[in-house]
């Protein structure tokens, strides 16, 4: 996966914090919202903090990799259950690898961190809950086995030294988060917008391409499960005059590849069922006409952030979460309700047809993310709250 360079310097003076980032699942083996939060602070904070990844891994593949120039570390996972990776020496590398670390980040949700941290973690060094995500928001598997996790998350939570939220709105609606608002602290995401704005001469030429292979092109990405509601997407392209290209992969491909042949739109319809880099998904939002997100359980999306800095207007749904909130209804998007192929299909032809609302809503879309999700000032925000962690526990 190819990702834009980036370099914060701020803080220099100061000794780089040893900081390891903890989530289940990351590239090169997938990319999805959550590693490429995780990359972005890990590689775009390097003047500042040394990072170290521990996500798991497939049999066959590397224990070590490097990635942007992060060290990624990984644990045999024998198999995956209702999402989550079956690794059991993960939390014995968590606990080597907390003792060297100034501060360990929980990329939240990955309940296996939490049993970890339930059973031991290092006194003196400083935890960061990075709440991107609700367990309860998945599948029913998952909201099943919740009542047996939810002592675990709350263990954790109780230990954390900050919880960090992308919105107050995540605050107000969680189920686990009420009782530790003292400890919430809201720091939206912040994205590179030159990266995704800026286009090379190389990326202009394949731009071209595009546009002409897909004159009427409306692009969405992310992993191919039922929370994208991918499947609605392509329902509400039966009707619709134009090309869908959908990035990603997942346990859901045959299936909608499937519906695709059965709706008779095979021939408009690409998923593309595999991992895709960003100068690729770049290229297409600039060739596109429209970004949609369907989705029918979701946080906040990033990929809404890299839409709209690339200038597309967004066709998203109207979840309880921050996605509505980011593009928002009329001014950087249309929001329909999740699940409804006939909302989305009549949002898609309107920005489809009339050029001039699509360009408005794109236009708005891109001076959002300037005045709002700025990544040097969401480095900076991050950067505080690993040093207050990490020199309390330090002091302690």
């Amino acid at each position: 996966m190819t990702m834009p360079a980036r370099a914060h310097r701020q803080g220099a003076a100061e000794r780089r914090l040893r900081v390891l980032h903890l989530y289940k699942i990351f590239l090169p083996d997938i990319r999805g919202g959550i590693p490429t939060a995780i990359l972005q602070l890990a590689a775009g904070m390097q003047a500042d903090c040394a990072p170290t990844v521990l996500a798991a891994r497939a049999p066959g593949t590397p224990e070590r990799v490097e990635v942007e120039g992060v060290p990624v570390r990984r644990s045999l996972s024998l198999a995956t259950i209702l999402s989550l990776p079956i690794a059991p020496l993960y939390p014995l590398r968590l606990w080597q690898m907390a003792r060297r670390a100034d501060v360990v980040v929980h990329h939240v949700p990955f309940p296996l961190v939490d049993l970890a941290v339930a059973l031991w973690f290092p006194r003196r060094c400083g935890l960061v809950v990075h709440w991107h995500s609700e367990i309860h928001g998945a599948s029913r598997g998952q909201q099943r086995i919740l009542p047996l996790l939810r002592g675990f998350i709350n263990r954790t939570l109780q230990r954390a030294d900050r919880i960090l939220v992308p919105s107050s709105i995540m605050i107000e609606q969680s189920p686990f988060l009420g009782p530790f608002r003292a400890k919430c602290e809201v720091v939206p995401y912040g994205i590179d917008l030159s990266y995704w704005s800026e286009l090379s001469p190389e990326e202009e030429r394949r731009v071209a391409e595009l546009r002409v292979r897909y004159p009427r092109l409306v692009v969405a990405a992310g992993r191919l499960v039922a929370m994208k509601g991918f499947d609605v997407l392509i329902e509400s392209f039966a009707g619709i005059d134009g090309q869908l290209v959908i990035l990603g992969s997942g346990p859901l491909e045959a299936p909608l590849r499937a519906l695709a042949a059965s709706c008779g739109i095979e021939a408009r319809v690409h998923i593309s069922g595999e991992s895709y880099d960003a100068a690729e998904f770049k290229c297409l939002l600039h060739a596109a006409r429209v970004f949609a997100m369907p989705s029918v359980t979701e946080t906040f999306g990033l990929v809404q952030l890299e839409a709209m800095a690339c200038g597309r207007a967004v066709v998203n749904t109207r979840l309880p979460t921050v996605v509505p909130l980011v593009a928002r209804d009329g001014k950087e998007a249309l929001t329909v309700a999740p699940g409804s192929a006939p909302e989305l299909a009549a949002a898609l032809r309107r920005l489809l047809e009339d050029e001039a609302l699509c360009h408005e809503l794109g236009r708005n879309g891109r001076q959002r993310v300037v005045e709002t999700y700025s990544e040097p000032a969401y480095f900076a925000r991050m950067l505080q709250v690993y040093r207050s962690a990490a020199t309390a526990r330090a002091a302690g």
